[in-house]
């Protein structure tokens, strides 16, 4: 037989060999699934995008609404002739003439690309003409009674400007549809590679795992296999038998 000190692994370090194998395994399946989770998890860079982008198409609805009731509001303006409710009327399309140039702010803060902040810079160009108009001309206009010109005004160049804003905010949103889209096809498309490698890597280390477990029991119940059999020839009145066992560490010992 082997000499006990002869070469070979001990029974611990056998198991802890194997213990640092299953750990390292579950360590690299925890940090994989990590990965995973952070494509998809609240505040991480696709929900501030996703997020991003849903504030913005929000405030483009937003601001087409505000310009629609704008348009009602001076309708109603230049009708009316208490000055009690034109005072009302005035401090309204003032607060969302202030409501609109805060929500372009909000939208252009979202924007990422150049095409899109081409296109709200266009869709501000036009809403800043048309606020210069009403401010400077159409409600200066109405104040004095001169009703007709105001009225000129907003149906002529003020509904060019309105319709030419109502195309350009399509444009906007349409472009902010696709790149939603885009952003949810590219976290689909990462997150299925990631299971994939993720599911992969498990697989491989529980088999690294089962085939390091079946060496290390093979190497310990192998030569007590083979002592047994030594014992029970010996038992059997062979004496000249010899236990020849290529075993180091407890196993070598034990059939020294």
């Amino acid at each position: 037989s082997d000499s006990p000190n002869g070469k070979g692994f001990s029974l611990r370090a056998k198991m802890t060999l194997l213990s640092a194998a299953a750990f390292s395994g579950i360590m690299l399946v925890a940090v994989l699934i990590i990965l995973l989770l952070n494509d998809v998890r609240i505040g991480g860079s696709t929900y501030k995008t996703i997020q991003a982008n849903s504030n913005a198409l929000e405030n483009i609805a937003l601001l087409k609404s505000d310009l629609y009731q704008i348009s009602n509001e001076m309708q109603n303006y230049m009708l009316e002739t208490d000055p009690a409710a034109i005072d009302k009327i005035v401090r309204t399309v003032k607060q969302l003439i202030s409501g609109i140039d805060s929500k372009f702010n909000i939208v252009l803060k979202s924007m990422t690309s150049r095409s899109e902040r081409e296109t709200i810079n266009k869709a501000y160009t036009i809403w800043f003409d048309y606020k210069k108009t009403l401010l400077n001309e159409v409600l200066p206009a109405v104040e004095k009674g001169d009703v007709l010109k105001a009225s000129y005004l907003m149906t002529g160049i003020q509904t060019q400007r309105f319709d030419s804003f109502s195309t350009t905010v399509a444009r906007m949103v349409e472009t902010l549809h696709r790149e939603v889209s885009a952003v949810e096809s590219q976290v689909s498309s990462s997150i299925t590679a990631k299971i994939m490698t993720t599911s992969i890597t498990g697989l491989v280390i529980i088999f690294l795992i089962a085939v390091l477990s079946s060496l290390i029991t093979l190497s310990i119940t192998r030569p007590l296999r083979e002592c047994v059999v030594f014992a029970r020839t010996v038992a059997d009145g062979k004496l000249d038998s010899r236990l020849d066992i290529k075993a180091g560490g407890e196993t070598g010992a034990l059939a020294t």
